[in-house]
């Protein structure tokens, strides 16, 4: 596994279906399996609170690296919790355990498919004040219905929400 930072469509489309089905109901701990200690978990987006962050093949300090990611604010969804350790699903759909203080409740989302253009306000017949390409970090202002407010550097703006990775289809974002 290399680092992350595109976005590649084949796991677009497995991320998203893995989304679907965690954030329609809560894990149980007989459906996440022995490493939940509570008996439910929301699946929730994070982001990475780190430039550089050791992906582990379980929840704690002695287990193998499975690949280090070195870009932070990179949007994740944690999965599944055992103790402060977080099950973590990534763009890619690629999973692993992160501590949880290498983890930040800030919302961002990157950029998915192909370049994208941002609009001065919601719908496409506004003004296109930018345009980012496939895995830019965007900092999530606001999301309510099919638009998305974000802010990349100092220019905010809006885009689709299918049009990012980091925020689910029907979740408001204040």
């Amino acid at each position: 596994m290399g680092l992350i930072n595109v976005w590649r469509a084949g796991g677009a489309a497995l991320s998203l279906i893995l989304l679907g089905i965690f954030l329609a109901s809560p894990v149980s701990r007989a459906s996440a399996g022995e490493h939940s200690d509570r008996p439910e978990f929301t699946p929730r987006f994070l982001s990475l609170a780190a430039a550089k962050i050791n992906v582990r093949t379980g929840p704690g300090k002695r287990y193998p690296i499975k690949w280090v990611f070195q870009r932070r604010s990179l949007p994740v969804i944690a999965i599944d919790q055992f103790r402060d350790w977080y099950q973590i699903l990534d763009s890619e759909g690629d999973s692993g355990w992160i501590h949880r203080r290498l983890l930040s409740s800030s919302r961002t989302a990157i950029v998915a498919g192909e370049t994208r253009a941002f609009f001065q306000r919601p719908g496409t017949e506004a003004e296109i004040v930018f345009r980012a390409e496939a895995g830019v970090i965007a900092r999530l202002i606001a999301c309510g219905g099919p638009w998305c407010e974000v802010e990349i550097g100092e220019r905010r703006a809006f885009i689709p929400r299918t049009d990012l990775w980091g925020v689910s289809e029907s979740e408001n974002v204040e």
